[in-house]
């Protein structure tokens, strides 16, 4: 790891979680959605032609030469059949990543030519992101994403209409999410309430304190940028690997909740669920 990257990189997220968390919310969420699905050609095109076409480092940008699409074509197609089919085409032809290309976990070779990337081969030139994720890596090396505020409040918008849609605007809301390197949790408990949420509790399951002091130590410093920026943000709670038994509070404390909204990666849902359950029976 390097000690000086690492450094500056939380440096510039600090900044980044305390704009985030000063920003509004986007006033009308399912309007501001209902155009960009209205403009999503156009904005398709705009993005490749400044990201990909402008960029010959860029993967897909060797791909499409190698499929004999330039831009002219590509905006034909889209205009002519629709942005499916035209995508469809250039899989066919050769534009596409699988899962492993992606990771860097397989090389990327089409027509028997191998395509070279690394690590910021796939960098949106147009952000300037602040906020940076890092997937856990447990098959591979890991591969880092990099979000704009921007972005977050784009992400946000689902978010708000997903509440609504399932009317837990105001319920109580129980986080098992995890903490830095990911930004899920961090970002939930930064903005739940731009949702209507009221994050009662955010649960993390970080392993053991001698692997992780620095996440969690780096993840108590967003929060706290947060809520020097005005954020009604929770500090994490930290579970034990695969012991769910604190969320028996959720049941037993004096003013049980009658029902809340939680939010968790697929299996610390289900073993959530389950001990629930349990505890009820």
């Amino acid at each position: 790891m390097d000690l000086t990257a690492e450094i500056v990189r939380y440096s510039r997220m600090a900044f980044g979680i305390f704009e985030f968390a000063r920003t509004p919310a986007i006033p009308n969420p399912v309007e501001s959605l209902r155009q960009n699905l209205e403009n999503r050609d156009k904005n398709f095109l705009d993005l490749v032609l400044h990201t990909i076409y402008a960029s010959p480092k860029n993967p897909y940008h060797k791909m499409l030469l190698k499929a004999r699409c330039e831009f002219p074509d590509l905006e034909r197609g889209v205009c002519r059949d629709g942005l499916e089919p035209t995508l469809k085409r250039l899989q066919q032809a050769g534009v596409y990543l699988t899962h492993d290309e992606f990771k860097g976990k397989l090389p990327i070779i089409r027509d028997g030519a191998l395509i070279e990337t690394d690590a910021h081969s796939f960098e949106n030139p147009l952000i300037s992101a602040k906020i940076e994720a890092r997937s856990g890596g447990s098959r591979s090396a890991g591969s880092r994403t990099r979000h704009s505020v921007r972005a977050q409040l784009h992400w946000e918008q689902y978010q708000r209409v997903l509440a609504q849609e399932l009317g837990i605007e105001h319920d109580p809301f129980v986080a098992l999410l995890p903490i830095l390197p990911s930004v899920t949790g961090l970002t939930v408990s930064l903005r739940g309430r731009q949702y209507h949420w009221q994050v009662e509790k955010w649960y993390a399951a970080a392993g053991n304190l001698w692997d992780s002091w620095h996440c969690r130590a780096l993840t108590r410093t967003m929060i706290a940028m947060g809520k020097l920026a005005g954020a009604r943000c929770q500090f994490p709670t930290y579970l034990p690997e695969n012991d769910f038994t604190r969320s028996r509070n959720m049941s037993q404390q004096k003013k049980p909740l009658e029902s809340a909204a939680v939010s968790a990666a697929l299996s610390a849902r289900r073993c959530a669920w389950q001990l629930l359950r349990r505890n009820e029976a």
